[in-house]
Order: structure tokens, then sequence, then C-alpha cells
């Protein structure tokens, strides 16, 4: 059943630890060949390598928040970071390179040392699936020294229906309104939660940060591939990704 509505902290996060759990073989299978190699911001393709938001890595303590099984991290290894790679499901983090240290946390706890970590970044994990933005951010700058970058989908996404060749607005920007999905027991399996970018903006200075970039890939021409609701033809129009630099005070 999907519905929209709220949820309690608590209630997203066990839904999602259960969920990637049970899907992550699914999700791999399906995506991991993709995201290897590289530190992508989403899917237009747009890499750290061509942004360069972290600036120089090779040296530096890098914890990845909602890693899955820590493509972004293997990436960022490759050139010389200390990375740390953190997801809530167990089961994605044995599906990634066990030259990288792995933790098992709740993007809302993490299990470390104010201003342990010179970057702490996250890509589309954890923060879509969290009803308290501020307060997720707010522990992430905790155990931060310098930035915390992290990429959602754009706000303006949520306008739009599913069908990536659908380029008609089917919702209000400003329904903030949870998606949600239930099981035949009532529970809940699954959530994203939209919030607009003057949102995304309040929650970053919440948490005692300051905005030092916000970057909205354009789709490359050389990526033909659709995922999910991501298309060429929609990126033409509109982006798909936010990714938001934020600088530790």
């Amino acid at each position: 059943m999907i519905e929209r509505g709220s949820v309690s902290p608590a209630s997203a996060a066990a839904a999602h630890q259960r969920w990637w759990d049970e899907n992550a073989r699914i999700y791999l299978s399906e995506h991991g060949q993709a995201l290897a190699g590289s530190l992508q911001w989403g899917p237009e393709g747009v890499t750290e390598a061509d942004l360069r938001l972290m600036g120089e890595v090779a040296g530096r303590s890098i914890l990845e928040v909602g890693s899955g099984a820590g493509q972004c991290s293997q990436w960022l290894h490759s050139q010389g970071a200390h990375c740390i790679s953190s997801d809530i499901s167990l089961e994605m983090l044995k599906a990634g390179d066990s030259a990288l240290i792995r933790v098992q946390a709740d993007g809302y706890q993490l299990p470390f040392a104010d201003r342990s970590f010179d970057i702490t970044f996250s890509s589309y994990g954890a923060l879509p699936f969290l009803p308290d933005a501020p307060a997720v951010l707010r522990e992430w700058a905790r155990v931060t020294r310098d930035l915390v970058i992290f990429s959602v989908t754009h706000p303006i996404r949520w306008a739009m229906r599913d069908d990536p060749a659908d380029l008609t607005i089917s919702r209000s920007y400003f329904d903030r309104s949870t998606y949600i999905e239930r099981d035949g027991q009532n529970q809940v399996t699954y959530t994203e939660h939209h919030r607009t970018i003057g949102d995304w903006v309040g929650a970053i200075v919440t948490a005692g940060m300051s905005v030092a970039e916000i970057v909205e890939p354009e789709w490359p021409a050389w990526n033909g591939e659709t995922w999910g609701a991501w298309s060429p033809d929609r990126g033409k129009l509109f982006p798909g990704t936010a990714i938001f630099v934020a600088k530790v005070q």
C-alpha cells in the first residue's frame, strides 16, 4: 500500500534497514557495475573527478554515510584518502571491498568522536529516507572538521511522475508529505521525504553549518541511459540531482 503522510524517525530507520538488507543483492546486481570505479553524485553520471567538490583528497580522512556497498569510498581510497564506509544495512556493507573499514550505523547516531573526519559525505544515501534532516546533519557536522557534502533527488523532481518519459508536472513542489509504502500488516516498509531547496538550506543552517555551494548538474551529452525516473529527456529540461556543500563552523 502506498500513501502520503508522516512517519517517526525510528519507524523510517527500521524500515530502511529491513528494505536494504532484503534488497541488497537485487540493487547491486542492477546498479553495482554502473557505480563501480568512481564517486558518482547522481544518475546523471557526474562524478567527483569532474566536480572536485572535496578538493585534494589524498591523505584526508573521509566518512561516507549511507554508503551501500561503498563504491564511492573505494574510489576515494584509490585516490589516497583514508575512508570509512558506513551504512544502516549490514547486507550492503558485506558486499563492500574488504580493504575498506566498514561500520554499521544509523545516520542519526555515528559512533565516532567529535571532529574525527575532514569530510563527511553522502551520495543519495540516508538523507532522502530520514524524516529529521536538521538532526541528521547536526550529527554529521559533529564528527566533521571541514566539509559536509551530500547529494539528493532535486526537489523539482518530486513534482514529476515516476515515468521518465513524462514531462508534465503532477504534484505541487510545496507538497512535503512523505511518500510511504506499507505491507499487508500495515508496517512501514519504505519512505522518502521531499524537501524544497529552501528546506535543505534551512536544515544546513539549523545544523550549525553554512552553505558553500549548491550544484545542479546538467545531464551530460554522452549519457544516453535512463535510471529509474531519471532520463536524458528530462535532464535536458531540469536537474534531477541537487548537491549541497556545507562548511562546518
